[in-house]
């Protein structure tokens, strides 16, 4: 069973667990355990949920381990719902449960039942330090994180590389560069992963020379790559004179047995791809021993950048397994390339799937149904919106105006533009064009006039539909403000000045 669970192996943990009762042996409390674990190592947490349940008493560390489980399946709530059904906690339960709500993105909370561990009397290690500092960065708390650093160096006495790699991380993602650089220099010992969380914390600023010069400081200090640290530098090569460093570093790769590493392999598909080189990327994607979903659909965007639509399909209908993601790749795909209709016939063929759409999937088909003025599918990818509670999102919303608009129903496209709450420029941008469409030029001047008290810049696809609002009424004085206030307020270019003329 132990093997089984190492392996993930869900079928075959069912037949061992037949086997157990048939041999009378699921009353063992040792067996009991060990299906337990067993289950949830395999992901099947409902399955172990059901032998937990039929201990009489089980062990601390089994209910540890359905916390984490529960959390799994049910999410951080039930999982603390599970906790405090506990006889006892003990320092394991309290960083199980600190650590679930990290994860789960819930950093208030997870800082809240830190306090509450130290109340208790449970001394942190350091897995709660680090928990405890991701879920600062995640919340952009820097006071709490530099109260944490304040606690480690006076009760720990020293930072280790793995408390130190959670300070980088925090200050960086606190937007404090410099204190994460601080806390790296003061270091003792340096491995692989501070490395990497310093080059990536650099990265994240904008900053590639400099996460460059970071990473052949790295190679100088004789610090072992791992392929994280691989994953992340290829991941900095993003202007066109990095190409040399991309060829060496897959060859670096090839050589050193990393190219096995699923995120490496990944990471030299995109790189290859960014620069064009989209041979090289699939020759690469050939070469990987494995391939998860995010490799496939690295392939798939690929072969969509290179106008190369049959091989994207190509490589969409030979994958395993898809996500919502994967169905979004090649949704884009369809639509990017004029291919509406295969688009929407792709979009049924994902719902019949029983795959559900995320706002993406929602503002891509939308907006197929737009090109092609289809009212009737479109009003059923509406209610998807609803039904899924995506309607409010202002992407999603921005699609549904664009779609109304085109099928010619300007008052379902001015209702919906009404209730977006927070409107970005493309919202302002879609509803003056479908006026602009509409012969509605009053009306165009008069939304382009409020999306200024908004203080929202225009661009220069605000500043057609006010050229079109101007000619349809004649508004030659008035073309002409705009078109000053478009040079001297606004600095568009002046390529744009034929506009108005």
């Amino acid at each position: 069973m132990k093997a089984c669970g190492c392996l993930g192996c869900t079928p075959f943990a069912l037949q061992l667990h037949s086997l157990v009762v048939k041999l009378r042996l699921a009353s063992h409390i040792s067996i009991q355990n060990s299906l337990v674990d067993m289950y949830i190592k395999c992901g099947a947490i409902g399955f172990a949920e059901s032998v937990f349940f039929g201990i009489e008493e089980p062990s601390l560390f089994y209910w540890n381990s359905m916390i984490y489980g529960y959390s799994r399946l049910y999410g951080a709530y039930k999982a603390i719902d599970l906790f405090a059904r506990m006889p006892e906690h003990d320092s394991v339960s309290w960083n199980r449960l600190i650590s679930v709500f990290s994860q789960h993105g819930l950093g208030e909370k997870c800082l809240f039942l830190f306090l509450e561990m130290c109340d208790r009397g449970f001394n942190p290690n350091f897995m709660t330090y680090g928990s405890v500092l991701s879920a600062c960065a995640s919340i952009g708390d820097i006071e709490w994180g530099a109260h944490l650093h304040a606690r480690v160096l006076r009760v720990e006495h020293g930072l280790d590389a793995y408390l130190g790699s959670g300070l980088i991380d925090m200050y960086a993602k606190c937007g404090c560069l410099e204190l994460a650089r601080h806390v790296f220099d003061c270091l003792e010992e340096r491995n692989e992963v501070s490395w990497t969380c310093l080059i990536t914390s650099v990265a994240q600023f904008g900053l590639e020379e400099d996460a460059l010069a970071l990473f052949n400081q790295m190679r100088q200090a004789f610090v072992v790559l791992d392929d994280v640290t691989l994953a992340t530098v290829l991941g900095v090569c993003l202007e066109q004179n990095h190409v040399a460093i991309v060829e060496l570093l897959h060859g670096y790769t090839i050589k050193s047995g990393m190219d096995s590493y699923v995120p490496v392999g990944n990471a030299i598909i995109t790189m290859y791809s960014k620069f064009g080189d989209f041979e090289k990327a699939y020759l690469a994607f050939r070469l990987m021993p494995l391939r998860d979903t995010i490799s496939w659909t690295a392939m798939i965007t690929a072969f969509s950048q290179n106008g190369d639509i049959s091989r994207a399909h190509e490589c969409f209908d030979l994958m395993p397994e898809r996500n919502v993601i994967t169905w979004n790749s090649m949704l884009s795909t369809y639509v990017q390339h004029g291919l509406s209709e295969e688009g929407l016939k792709l979009y049924v063929l994902m719902r019949r799937k029983g795959v559900e759409p995320d706002w993406i999937s929602l503002a891509t088909s939308i907006r197929a149904c737009a090109d092609l003025a289809v009212v009737k599918l479109g009003m059923q990818i509406v209610s998807h919106a609803i039904k899924f509670a995506l309607i409010s999102d202002v992407s999603v919303a921005n699609s549904i105006v664009t779609m109304y608009s085109r099928c010619g129903q300007i008052n379902e496209a001015q209702k919906v533009f009404d209730s977006i709450h927070m409107k970005n420029l493309i919202s302002w941008n879609a509803m003056m064009a479908a006026y602009a469409q509409n012969g509605l030029g009053k009306k165009v001047i008069e939304t382009f006039e409020d999306m200024l008290k908004t203080e929202c810049k225009p661009d220069h696809i605000s500043y057609i539909s006010v050229r079109s609002g101007c000619n349809h009424m004649g508004l030659v004085v008035e073309g002409k403000h705009y078109f000053k206030s478009m040079t001297n307020v606004f600095s568009i270019l002046l390529q744009m000045s034929t506009l108005f003329v």
